[in-house]
């Protein structure tokens, strides 16, 4: 999960790439606050990603106190999930790999 749409595209290459996932086993979920809902996050991230809308589950509008936007850039932060835990698990054995070499 990350608010910042470049992260999120190198965790897509990454998926991609190193895992051989497609996009149509990704599931995408936007939470945003409430004060931003008029912006239409899901589109923005929706073109941003090259994904359909119709691959983000229903985006979560988080309450807030705040009427006014702090951060004018601010679009949400994008969820990426997957199925299964086979690529949990590789992560995890690269994890330990990587931690043992330093």
């Amino acid at each position: 999960m990350n608010s910042d749409p470049n992260i999120i595209k190198i965790i897509l290459e990454w998926l991609y790439t190193m895992f051989g996932i497609a996009k149509s086993e990704i599931v995408f979920r936007l939470y945003a606050h409430k004060v931003y809902s008029d912006e239409f996050p899901d589109k923005y991230w929706s073109e941003c990603l090259g994904i359909s809308i119709s691959q983000l589950r229903p985006t979560i509008y988080k309450p807030t106190v705040h009427s006014l936007k702090k951060n004018l850039n601010y679009k949400g932060c994008m969820r990426v999930e997957l199925r299964g835990s086979d690529v949990y698990w590789k992560v995890m054995k690269w994890r330990d790999m990587l931690y043992k070499s330093f």
